[in-house]
Formats: C-alpha cells, sequence, structure tokens
C-alpha cells in the first residue's frame, strides 16, 4: 500500500479538478461513514480558522469530545484532522488514507476521476471520525461554500465569518457574489450565526437565511461589549441567562467578533443538545488557545490589519512551511493562501512561556 503522506503530496499534479457535489456525495456513499454526532459547518472569507479554534475550545471546555477539520497546516499535515485539539495519530491517518483508497479504486472502475487532494483530506477526516465517535465534528469549508466538498455534510448548525474579496477568478468580483458563495452553506430550517459587519454581505445572507427558512443571528446584534487589558481584548458576550467573559489571548479587535461567533454557534448547540449552558465554562474555553497563531494572506488589506495588530512579535515562515503541498499549480480549493505566504506570531502573554522559533523562520 501506497504511503499516505508520499502520495498525498502528489495528488496536486494530477488531480486539480474539483468534483461537483453530487459526485462527491456518491463517493461519501461508498465510503459509508457518516458524521456522527452533531456537525457545525463554517465558511467566511476570515477568521474561519479562529472561529474554530474558539468554539472547539469552548466546547471542550464543556465536556464534549470535539472533532476538527481545518485547513491548511503549519508544520504537519495531520493538524487538519484532530479530535479533543490533538492530531490524528500516525497509524491512524495511514489507515484512513487506506480506506479512502480502496473507494477511489472502485470509483475509478466506474469512471469516477481522483480526489483533489483537498477532498481526499476530507473523506479521510470523514473515515476516522467515524471510527472514534466524537459528540461534535466541525468543518470548515476549504474555498467558498456552495461547491466546496464539504458542503455535502448535513450540519446541525451554519457558521459564516466576515466576508471580503477573496479568491476573485472563483468566487466573484464583488463582495455580493462572493457572499453568495459562502451562503450555499445555508441548509433549510438550521441555525445560522454569521458576522454581519459588511452591511453588503449581511444582506445576501440574511435574504439566503430567510429563504431557505432557517433561524439566523447577526452577532453585530448581540449585545456584547470590550474592553482593553493592555494590547488585549476583554470580551463580554451575552450567553444563557448570564455573560461569557474572558481575555482573547490575541492583541486584535477583530478577534472579538470570531469570539462572538463561537460563543453563539456554542450556545444553539447546547439548545440543541438540551444540555446547560455555562457562561463560566465558555469563558474559559475562549481563554484557552495556544500562544503560537498563525495567519496566510492573499488579500493585501488582510494583511496590513494583522500586522498593525501584532507588528512587534511576527514571524515569517518559509513556503514550504506553509502547510502546502509541494509543487504543481492548481486553484486554492484547499484553504491554502494564494501566495503561499505564511506569518506566525506569538502573543507576548504573561501567562505563558515563549517557544522557541523555528530556525527557518525570520523576524519582520
Amino acid at each position: 500500500m501506497e504511503d499516505a503522506r508520499e502520495y498525498l503530496s502528489e495528488i496536486p499534479a494530477f488531480a486539480r479538478e474539483k468534483h461537483s457535489l453530487s459526485q462527491a456525495e456518491s463517493f461519501f456513499r461508498k465510503l459509508g461513514c457518516p458524521f456522527p454526532g452533531r456537525v457545525i459547518h463554517v465558511a467566511g472569507t476570515n477568521g474561519k480558522g479562529s472561529v474554530c479554534a474558539f468554539l472547539s475550545s469552548i466546547l471542550r471546555a464543556s465536556g464534549f469530545h470535539v472533532g476538527t477539520f481545518t485547513s491548511p497546516h503549519l508544520t504537519d499535515i495531520r493538524e487538519r484532522i484532530c479530535l479533543d485539539g490533538e492530531l490524528i495519530g500516525e497509524k491512524a491517518f495511514q489507515q484512513s488514507f487506506e480506506k479512502v483508497y480502496q473507494v477511489w479504486k472502485k470509483m475509478e472502475k466506474e469512471g469516477m476521476t481522483h480526489p483533489t487532494f483537498f477532498e481526499y483530506l476530507f473523506y479521510m477526516a470523514a473515515a476516522w471520525f467515524y471510527q472514534v465517535k466524537p459528540d461534535v465534528v466541525i468543518l470548515e469549508t476549504g474555498m467558498g461554500g456552495r461547491r466546496d466538498v464539504t458542503n455535502i455534510c448535513r450540519p446541525d448548525i451554519t457558521v459564516i465569518t466576515s466576508i471580503s474579496l477573496d479568491h476573485m477568478a472563483y468566487l466573484g468580483n464583488t463582495v455580493e457574489e462572493i457572499a453568495g458563495e459562502k451562503a450555499g452553506i445555508i441548509k433549510k430550517g438550521v441555525p445560522l450565526v454569521f458576522d454581519g459587519n459588511d452591511s453588503r454581505a449581511a444582506g445576501v445572507i440574511r435574504e439566503a437565511a430567510e429563504a431557505a427558512k432557517a433561524p439566523w443571528w447577526d452577532v453585530r446584534e448581540e449585545n456584547l461589549s470590550v474592553a482593553w487589558e493592555g494590547i488585549f481584548p476583554r470580551g463580554a458576550y451575552p450567553f444563557a441567562d448570564g455573560r461569557a467573559e474572558a481575555v482573547l489571548p490575541f492583541p486584535a479587535g477583530y478577534q472579538v467578533w470570531n469570539g462572538a461567533l463561537a460563543v453563539k454557534a456554542a450556545e444553539i448547540l447546547k439548545e440543541l443538545q438540551d444540555k446547560e449552558a455555562s457562561p463560566r465554562e465558555t469563558s474559559r474555553g475562549l481563554r484557552s488557545q495556544p500562544r503560537l497563531w498563525r495567519r496566510d494572506f492573499h488579500r493585501p488589506a488582510t494583511e496590513a490589519a494583522w500586522r498593525r495588530c501584532c507588528r512587534d512579535f511576527i514571524w515569517t515562515a518559509p513556503t514550504t512551511g506553509t502547510g502546502s503541498a509541494p509543487s504543481a499549480r492548481r486553484p486554492p480549493e484547499s484553504g491554502e493562501s494564494g501566495e503561499g505566504r505564511s506569518i506566525c506570531c506569538s502573543p507576548p502573554c504573561p501567562t505563558r512561556s515563549t517557544a522557541p522559533w523555528p530556525r527557518s523562520w525570520r523576524r519582520i
């Protein structure tokens, strides 16, 4: 059998075209690994990774076992598939790869072309989550939403983060067009939480939610408050009958909105589960974030905003360490930076030690 890492790294050289959702659904049925438990589907332009991290942390603090499928990765491809914050093990990674490979060989005989890099990893995540059975699975889209392979899921909650111009060659030339693609994850009757700070995007998203008869919450309308402790924002969010409050371990005001999305989604999930909602557990989850933050950029305005927040402690990793599969060019459907540029930082949080930096990273 092929080695998983080596085989996956070669996929972009020969499998570049995304499959339709109907084709992906056929593959998924052959795989026979529906997602266990609840599913939360996250799309958007900015902040998807942060929202997934906040949400996973909040739910784990509340006693849920949480599986996450995110992209891209920083140093290890297994970072994309986690359970309770821990990477999928090497043996399980290989076994999941082999299961997907076996299904692919059967589908090949029926005339189906090879899954893309991102599609293959998504199927691997499904195979492993079916085995370990987390209470909740958080799925981050790769690019867009409507035509993304993750959109074959049947979510219990959908989340759309802030929208701006990105991947315009594939998603559209205006914020409204791009918002329409992201809003493609909205499902009939499924609760939606979104960031409505951009009125152009918000209008498109609300219209899609109402057409789908999906109850929606715009976090811009939530009664939240923000104070600052030095360079770190303290967010206070309405949650159940109280307020969840925490100093967010990252010096960027926009993370308050990402926290708001995660808090609201967690509150809705607990209502669906008929589980007591604890502001204290939610506050603890908001605080429990890693000290290392990574950001990929294909939008100059986003990079500029990010740099302003953390100019004193940002570092850049080489393109070979950004998590992109090497070599062949392809549409960035895997959620990777179109430019292959990765920026990393470690906030000077007084409660946490600073990890040594890899020698290949440089201060900028």
